[in-house]
């Protein structure tokens, strides 16, 4: 895989408001994700498959929940299981479901991934609700936001 300049992960949260669930889908430059969670690429290669072995998944879901999550009523919330995972020979694309949420309400998202690696990390968020589309940059210098969804 060649090395690439840009640092940079793209997000899609789907807000349901029919069921107080959403759908996020993250998608990450295979190369970075294997440097946040292992500290080494080298050697390290996700093969093309729907899913990763059972260790690379469990490490960077553990990555990715401490690294991107909601605050909603003082409760932190998240991602938990990935429940899809694609990869390519460039990206891995992750896949979470969350339900029982209350995002008609303010609530914050915090999102650092892979900024402690790489300090031109851009998060790009793209927040789905009610056919309308907010979106957000989280960097070095701005790791959380406070979100407010209109009806």
């Amino acid at each position: 895989m060649a090395p690439h300049p840009l640092h940079m992960s793209v997000s899609n949260i789907e807000v349901h408001v029919d069921d107080n669930s959403a759908t996020i889908e993250i998608k990450l430059f295979q190369d970075d994700l294997l440097l946040a969670v292992f500290g080494d690429v080298n050697g390290i290669i996700i093969e093309r498959s729907d899913s990763l072995s059972e260790r690379i998944n469990e490490q960077v879901s553990d990555y990715i929940n401490r690294t991107f999550y909601f605050i909603i009523d003082e409760q932190v919330i998240k991602l938990g299981t990935c429940t899809n995972i694609k990869v390519d020979k460039e990206a891995v694309y992750l896949s979470y479901h969350l339900h029982n949420l209350d995002l008609e309400q303010p609530f914050k998202l915090f999102n650092t991934m892979l900024i402690a690696q790489f300090p031109d990390q851009k998060n790009l968020v793209f927040v789905n609700f009610r056919k309308e589309t907010m979106g957000l940059i989280f960097n070095s210098k701005n790791t959380n936001e406070l979100i407010e969804l209109t009806n």
